[in-house]
């Protein structure tokens, strides 16, 4: 699995991200339908380029926090987010973003 280069988290909770710090070659990674309790562990992992989320339950903009400390990202995506309201929280402001049918986003 270490060279494995997108992965996507379908209708699954996880408790943590700690499995997959070993995926050193990992440029994609997308949670759908499900969630985690903790994201801490993004900046750990592979060299991710693009990074989505999609109906992922009781996201925050807390919970994003770590995104601003992974250096590879190019392109992040956020579907149908219930508690996303914008992206102010968001250092780099050169990754490519799509806000999609987030209700409550302002830009």
């Amino acid at each position: 699995m270490k060279n494995l280069k997108k992965i996507t988290f379908s209708k699954m909770t996880l408790k943590n991200l700690d499995f997959l710090t070993n995926l050193g070659n990992l440029k994609e990674l997308h949670f759908m339908l499900g969630s985690a309790a903790n994201y801490d562990k993004l900046p750990e992992i592979g060299k991710i380029e693009k990074l989505s989320f999609t109906w992922v339950r009781q996201l925050t903009s807390q919970h994003l926090l770590p995104i601003n400390k992974m250096p590879f990202l190019k392109e992040l995506k956020f579907d149908t987010q219930a508690h996303l309201t914008d992206l102010d929280w968001l250092k780099n402001k050169t990754i490519k973003t799509e806000v999609i049918n987030c209700k409550k986003y302002r830009q």
